[in-house]
């Protein structure tokens, strides 16, 4: 994309399909013309009391109607969204508060007069009828150089970096994925990630650019939830996979997403054999959720608007237009680790062979056995392949003669 503003994608919607459902929670239904009436109000709502473009604002909700409003509202006011697990303790949502420097709490409860509960929200829907479009920034358009978003990366250590993400970066995140992967009118794609992952961020600006159903779960189940509401669309991980062939696949899903890290030849066979589209895909919260992505056919495709190369370690390297806009730093600045070239290092070790992405394992958990660089991701790989396993763990053990020598743990598909 070349403009210099990227079109509000709420507020196109509303244009091209007014009458189509936005979002499905319960009895709850909302088209996308009420979509975008219910955003400006909430937009309204908290410009007047004291939200500012490019504040922080930390959302701790679980994925609800109310957490969605929010998001989209805050957003049109110009601030940034910074999503969170509402699992998080109060110490750890404090520490999370006080590294992005939010200055505004969403959340269940409100305890002062900068955090506003679920309740407070409803009410300001209940009580106004009619946007005040100008009292806010214009919903048209939104600058491409200013960050909308900090979403926690799923760091193993300490606490996630915060890395930040513009309007355009999400734009482009979803024209790619929806490029290659069909998402239209009729279509229902369940909200099974939590928003505060860029997997489920990302399932709302594609339904939003595709003019198709977002549908809240209902926690009966997945299978339930996906056979009782009729789901086209879902994304998944590996576990939810295996649990949701156990009950069997539900005839209404038509494209499944696994990601979040590799998936056994196995359970892709069993997947197939069932009848299931199953699109299996490589991403990070650094380029927006997904940058290459293997189709049901086996064969893989670098989605639009990404690069991606491998260099001589086979450490996979990224860049384009849904490359992050840096790490939120102690001092409020942002931090974009780039090499030369441009190219930012996503720590991930892959092969190509053909147009398939393999990924091999993390550079930060290889240990030496005996002098030798051992990748208990690469052991992973071809036991994964073997058939009748499930799933496998590698992990470095002591050893006085090595140092840490591999040991293998093995999920079968049937009893040993």
């Amino acid at each position: 994309m070349h403009d210099n503003s990227i079109p509000c994608l709420v507020h196109r919607a509303a244009n091209l399909f007014p009458d189509r459902t936005a979002i499905l929670s319960g009895e709850q239904k909302l088209t996308f013309v009420e979509l975008e009436k219910q955003v400006q109000l909430l937009a309204d709502y908290f410009a007047e009391i004291g939200i500012r473009p490019g504040e922080v604002v930390q959302l701790a909700l679980p994925n609800t109607l109310t957490l969605i409003l929010s998001l989209l509202g805050l957003m049109r006011t110009g601030a940034i969204v910074s999503p969170i697990n509402p699992k998080f303790p109060d110490r750890q949502q404090n520490r999370v508060r006080l590294a992005t420097g939010a200055a505004w709490l969403v959340g269940e409860s409100a305890n002062n007069h900068q955090q506003i509960s679920e309740n407070m929200i409803r009410q300001a829907l209940l009580n106004r009828s009619t946007p005040r479009y100008g009292t806010t920034p214009t919903p048209a358009a939104f600058s491409p150089l200013i960050p909308c978003s900090l979403i926690l990366t799923s760091g193993s250590t300490g606490l996630p970096k915060a890395a930040a993400l513009g309007y355009r970066q999400h734009y482009c995140s979803a024209s790619g994925a929806n490029a290659l992967i069909p998402l239209g009118e009729g279509d229902r794609n369940l909200l099974s990630l939590p928003v505060f992952h860029i997997g489920g961020f990302s399932i709302l600006f594609r339904c939003l650019m595709a003019g198709a159903t977002v549908v809240l779960s209902q926690h009966n189940g997945l299978f339930e939830d996906i056979d009782r509401l009729g789901i086209s669309h879902v994304s998944l991980v590996a576990v939810q996979l295996g649990r949701l062939l156990d009950q069997g696949a539900p005839h209404s899903l038509k494209h499944l997403l696994i990601g979040g890290g590799p998936v056994s030849c196995t359970l892709l066979d069993r997947a197939r054999k069932a009848g299931l589209h199953c699109w299996h895909t490589y991403g990070l919260t650094e380029m927006c959720s997904q940058v290459y992505t293997h189709s049901p056919d086996g064969h893989g495709h670098l989605l639009t608007h990404r690069q991606l190369k491998l260099n001589q370690a086979n450490e996979i390297l990224v860049k384009g237009d849904t490359l992050f806009q840096g790490y939120l730093t102690d001092n409020g600045q942002l931090d974009l680790p780039l090499d030369n070239d441009g190219w930012f290092a996503t720590g991930d070790l892959g092969i190509m062979q053909g147009d398939r992405l393999d990924i091999t394992g993390r550079k930060d958990n290889q240990f030496i056995s005996g002098g030798e660089n051992i990748q208990p991701e690469e052991i992973e790989y071809f036991i994964n392949r073997m058939e009748g396993v499930k799933r496998s763990l590698v992990v470095p053990q002591p050893d006085r003669t090595y140092g840490f020598r591999p040991v293998v743990f093995i999920e079968a598909e049937q009893a040993v």
